[in-house]
């Protein structure tokens, strides 16, 4: 089995490698930049996946987790040029929501403690976020996006399952049969993680052999 997925995890490694090569158009390298950063997160999960599943159920869940909001990235970003550049602005203010959630947990946890740095991060995103014209104030949840393409259940779903192997639950601290529950879940955790890694690639793979390296039009 692993022997298999290892030529999966090199046939994307080679395709991500290919396409960093792929800078030829100065309008639309942007584009490529947002394909091989979803290859990149596909490839680094998928990994997690494989070590996980030699090691523990609460590792493969993280990876599978992950796999699954990429995947919703990339099938999203896919659909129209409108939405991989909405994945960019969403960088920003993603970025701006980390640190400022950043600021706000040291504010609680140590009152007197000045945040220079943080607040010099904070001015540069909020700059940039004004700079580059981008007016809305929220990032999309993956949640949202999972909404806009029929995904809802499986996001939710997906993220129940691994909250609770992830996170300290009853469950978790106290279940007498924890090693034999693990090693039944350890196989679904699998096929799930590995179906939305190879969607996931296998999507690219056909929009670039159909679109090549450029996004789709808006009048497409």
């Amino acid at each position: 089995m692993f022997e298999v997925n290892e030529k999966a995890l090199n046939e994307a490694r080679d395709f991500h490698d290919w396409m960093l090569r792929q800078h030829e158009d100065r309008d639309t390298v942007w584009f490529v930049n947002v394909l091989t950063a979803l290859l990149r997160g596909l490839i680094i999960e998928y990994e997690q996946l494989n070590l996980g599943y030699q090691q523990s159920a609460r590792l493969m869940a993280w990876a599978c987790r992950n796999l699954m909001e990429i995947s919703i990235y990339t099938e999203y970003a896919l659909n129209s040029e409108e939405n991989a550049h909405e994945l960019i602005e969403d960088m920003l203010m993603d970025t701006l929501d980390v640190f400022t959630s950043f600021k706000r947990w040291f504010a609680a946890l140590e009152p007197a403690m000045p945040t220079p740095e943080l607040d010099a991060a904070l001015k540069l995103f909020q700059e940039t976020k004004t700079d580059v014209g981008i007016s809305r104030r929220t990032f999309r949840t993956t949640r949202e996006l999972a909404r806009l393409l029929d995904r809802e259940p499986d996001y939710l779903h997906a993220n129940k399952v691994s909250s609770k192997l992830i996170h300290p639950t009853a469950w978790s601290l106290l279940s007498l049969d924890l090693d034999k529950e693990d090693a039944l879940m350890r196989p679904y955790i699998y096929q799930a993680g590995s179906k939305y890694f190879t969607e996931s690639f296998l999507r690219i793979c056909r929009y670039v052999g159909k679109h090549g390296t450029k996004p789709i039009p808006k009048t497409e």
